[in-house]
């Protein structure tokens, strides 16, 4: 935590200047006398009503409090500050300037991150427009950082630490203390977004440099010693080193003593930790009272401190686990009370309001272990009331998490949140279903469903949310032109940064370093223009934040008719749920989704996605028999077995592992007969009975829904790209993104040339379809078709790649452009898989077609045959040419395949890979190429018939 430097006093007169000199002559060496001058000097000054000297000598004797570490009073001072130079200054005095970055880190101190953020990110740009001191601008970067990543934005934290790092590297060198703790501070960002390995780098390095001659020894650096061994304690807890975090923690407490050691109440929480993990709770409870009591200790002049609040919170977790719920819930309400402003109920049953708290993150984590132990008193002792209360307290905790998403600015901090966020989810879930069977109303299940839907690709509907925002929220066009452009340099730069880090021997390593600032500066003034955007016009805040979640009602009249169902999954940690709504109820069935279903499902996929071999057929078909029927028997049954005989169309929501398993494939009987192929006379498919569609979310699907309709000038835009290395399994293999061999495919020409034909439009075939022609025309197509290769890359999702004759489309470009295209279909491979992430989904390049506006995806879970797939193609584009809509398509592609194809053929592998994703209606009707042929015909023999009639007349 750094304080800016107070600037020289500008006074001229000779009493001011003696007052000036005694300050500074005792300011560091002597505090009575300095206070006593500091007195003097003020009082002369406001005599003379010199607002400049005044707010200078109150940032001075800020300063001084800072380093007594009498925070309180600091805090209490840089309020006093601002006021005055709010009040009295213009906003180019460095005066203000010091003042305002000060109550930045006061509100840091006391917990208080939003005003903290919002004070030091003004005085960031004030530093900034004002030249001031270097170290004025890393240091403040710094402190932004340090914010972000106590409320849990990572990513963001990230973007600033690595800025002030950079400055102190080049101003100061690496040997400078300030450049070491910017380094520490990068090792426990980190550390918290479990990128473990680069993490322990980099306290080692620290570590290393402290005992390097350069470095000063003295008490700056024995504290970053402390930061390091605690950060690696940390790390290794986190990787479930028990051994190495007791070494590490041990080293960090042979250097901490006195009345007041530093960050000793981190250590014993670690301890705490640590044997928390061990079920030793006695011990965890023991190090974590004594980390509360070093709280109160250090923090004694604060009534409300996070550090305070958490430690309660770890002692009342131990209690909960010891099922002492009486003690749990009171040191529950004494952690509230630490967090919260005006706030001192002692009373289990009162909570703060949201606003109340100077840590929603952490408000967060004390809401979900009371809920949590009013959930366990119901279940000892059955009593409503508690049922009741933990219901409550869910559904506050659930409005702190919407509060928490909507302040993050970078998606992968978002990601975090929506995993961190499952328990309360999954707990809310529990208890609204518990209250509907006790209470015999459907408004909690009701409920139940709006929670399992908040756990559901929540930063994709965002995205988009606020992409329409912008549209329609009356901003000038000249501002939204802005906001495309920062938008699209932003993603050029990642692109180039990205693409330089994936070479394995890169010799542009300084470009890079230059791009990451640039980077850096375009993202702060996107983030600017936004927030402006928000103060400036009312509706596009109203737009992008009011996010609805369906509501049965609304999925009712909108998503569903008399031959629709929809059924949509919850996989929490402890418990799961299968959630089904047709036209006249509701219910919601448990499932058992434990460890050994979860492995059954990878295992039935396992065998579905890779193609068959003679030697393993019959043994894989009869595994593959067995495994359809249990996973459907314990995941589908519960609800199919009920529906009405009118359904004939599933639309399916899944969750987890379940996104990457292809539904249609599930058998509804068992095969009594020993299965010796594949066929439709064998197995009894799901396909066969629905029409089976997927998506992230209903309130997703709704929202797409609602967008204005596509104006794309052709009905067919598609691309069949030419690779020119060919080899004996050229159909069926797929580039690897880290491989620049790319196997030409056989039949992905005749394929598009075939669909063009039907459908008219534009065909890209050969050396045509290059990276150009996409750019150009993909936005001008209703329907866009791809042919190609795809890769996916887990380690970073943002460039997972599809492929063109000259060069590829990244996922982070694909982001970027606004397609037109009412279907987008991926007739590649692994178009629909990829990394999966707890609460989101599967980040696949579908996912990106989505983001860039595509109302309808059909995907592919796995590497598919070329000619196959090709041959599907064909049958799904004379489906949809004749009416049908995009999912009853593809199941008719797909049993015509069955139908006609040999004992191998008939492998999943070949026709089960696909599914339809978003929409489902039927194409919207146009004029095909040749009806526009028809028509023109038409015209002449109308007018020789006009002209024939006249003529007789």
């Amino acid at each position: 935590m750094f304080l800016s430097t107070p600037i020289q006093s500008q006074s001229v007169d000779s009493l001011g200047a003696f007052y000036y000199e005694k300050c500074n002559e005792f300011f560091r060496t002597d505090v009575d006398s300095f206070l006593q001058y500091h007195s003097l000097a003020l009082a002369y000054h406001k005599s003379k009503e010199d607002w400049e000297e005044i707010v200078y000598y109150h940032n001075l004797k800020g300063s001084s409090l800072y380093i007594q570490r009498d925070y309180p009073a600091f805090a209490q001072n840089a309020v006093i500050a601002l006021g005055i130079a709010k009040d009295k200054l213009p906003r180019t005095s460095k005066n203000y300037l010091i003042a305002t970055s000060n109550y930045g880190v006061a509100s840091k101190i006391r917990g208080d991150y939003e005003e903290a953020l919002k004070s030091s990110k003004t005085s960031l740009t004030l530093f900034e427009r004002t030249n001031s001191s270097i170290f004025n601008v890393a240091r403040t970067l710094k402190n932004i950082g340090v914010i972000y990543r106590r409320i849990g934005d990572f990513d963001e934290a990230i973007q600033y630490t690595s800025q002030a790092h950079k400055i102190f590297l080049d101003s100061v060198g690496r040997f400078d203390y300030f450049t070491n703790l910017s380094l520490l501070d990068l090792g426990h960002l980190y550390r918290d977004k479990k990128e473990y390995q680069l993490a322990n780098a980099i306290y080692f390095d620290y570590l290393q440099d402290v005992n390097n001659s350069q470095l000063k020894q003295d008490k700056r650096t024995l504290r970053g010693k402390i930061y390091a061994y605690q950060g690696l304690a940390r790390s290794y807890l986190k990787q479930q080193k028990g051994d190495s975090t007791f070494y590490f923690i041990q080293k960090a407490l042979a250097l901490q003593s006195g009345e007041k050691p530093f960050k000793k109440i981190l250590s014993y929480e670690i301890l705490g930790d640590l044997f928390l993990a061990k079920k030793d709770y006695d011990k965890a409870f023991d190090y974590y009272q004594q980390a509360n009591q070093q709280a109160f200790k250090v923090y004694a002049a604060y009534d409300k401190h996070l550090t305070k609040a958490r430690s309660f919170r770890q002692m009342a977790d131990v209690a909960k686990l010891k099922k002492q719920t009486d003690q749990a819930l009171a040191l529950y309400q004494k952690g509230l009370i630490a967090l919260a402003f005006d706030f001192t109920d002692s009373s289990y049953l009162a909570n703060p309001t949201n606003e109340q708290f100077i840590s929603r993150l952490e408000a967060v984590e004390l809401f979900k272990g009371k809920a949590l132990t009013f959930r366990q008193r119901y279940e000892l002792y059955g009593q409503k009331a508690d049922l009741l209360e933990a219901f409550q307290i869910y559904e506050q905790a659930a409005l702190l998490i919407r509060d928490l998403r909507q302040s993050f600015l970078e998606d992968g901090s978002k990601l975090a949140l929506a995993e961190n966020s499952l328990l309360i989810h999954e707990g809310a879930i529990w208890s609204a279903i518990e209250l509907a069977a006790s209470e015999k109303d459907d408004h909690y299940l009701e409920k139940a469903l709006e929670y399992a839907e908040r756990n559901k690709a929540m930063v994709l509907l965002e995205s988009l949310q606020q992409g329409g925002a912008l549209l329609n929220s009356q901003i000038p066009p000249e501002e939204l032109k802005k906001e495309k452009k920062l938008r699209l340099d932003i993603a050029f730069f990642e692109q180039q940064i990205s693409r330089e880090r994936q070479k394995k021997n890169s010799s542009m390593e300084d470009k890079v370093l230059e791009w990451q600032e640039v980077l850096f500066d375009l993202r702060r003034q996107y983030d600017e223009l936004i927030a402006a955007f928000e103060d400036r016009y009312p509706l596009y805040h109203q737009l992008k934040y009011q996010l609805s979640m369906a509501h049965p009602d609304v999925i009712r009249s909108e998503l569903i008719d008399a031959q629709t169902a929809v059924l949509e999954y919850f996989v929490g940690q402890e418990q799961a749920y299968l959630f089904c709504l047709t036209q006249d109820r509701l219910e919601v069935h448990p499932i058992a989704f434990d460890l050994f279903t979860s492995d059954k499902i990878a295992r039935l996929r396992q065998i579905a996605a890779n193609m068959p071999l003679e030697e393993t057929f019959l043994s894989e078909c009869r595994e593959f028999g067995e495994l359809a029927y249990e996973v459907y028997e314990k995941l589908l049954a519960p609800a199919l077995d009920a529906l009405p005989n009118a359904i004939r169309r599933l639309l399916i929501v899944p969750d987890d592992r379940l996104s990457l398993l292809p539904f249609g494939l599930l058998l509804r009987q068992k095969t009594l007969e020993t299965p010796v192929d594949y066929k439709l006379s064998t197995f009894d498919y799901l396909l066969e009975d629905f029409a089976l569609t997927t998506n992230y979310s209903l309130s997703l699907l709704l929202y797409t829904q609602k967008r204005a309709p596509r104006s794309a000038a052709l009905p067919f835009v598609g691309y069949a790209p030419e690779f020119g290395q060919r080899g004996p399994l050229a159909s069926n293999r797929s580039s690897d993104c880290f491989s620049s061999q790319i196997f030409d495919l056989a039949c992905n020409r005749k394929e598009v040339a075939h669909i063009h034909r039907l459908m008219g439009g534009e065909a890209f075939l050969g050396l045509e379809a290059d990276q150009k022609s996409f750019l150009e025309k993909a936005s001008k197509g209703r329907i866009l078709h791809l042919a190609t290769h795809a890769c996916v890359n887990e380690e970073n999702t943002d460039q997972s790649r599809i492929h063109f004759a000259d060069n590829y489309i990244s996922s982070l470009e694909l982001q970027s452009l606004e397609l037109q295209a009412e279907l987008a279909v991926l007739s590649a491979c692994n178009t629909g898989s990829g990394k999966l992430v707890k609460g989101e989904g599967v980040m696949s390049l579908s996912r990106n077609f989505i983001l860039a506006g595509c109302a309808s995806t059909l995907m592919s879970l796995w590497a598919v045959d070329d000619c196959t797939t090709s041959s599907l193609m064909k049958s799904f584009y004379e489906a949809l040419a004749a009416g049908q809509t995009k999912d009853e398509a593809l199941r008719q592609a797909c049993l015509q395949h069955l139908e006609k194809t040999d004992r191998v053929g008939g492998h999943p592998y070949y026709w089960a890979a696909f599914v339809q994703s978003g929409e489902a209606a039927p194409l919207r009707s146009y004029p095909s190429w040749k009806s526009w042929y028809y028509l023109l015909l038409l015209v002449p023999l109308a007018l020789l018939g006009l002209w024939l009639r006249r003529k007789t007349a």
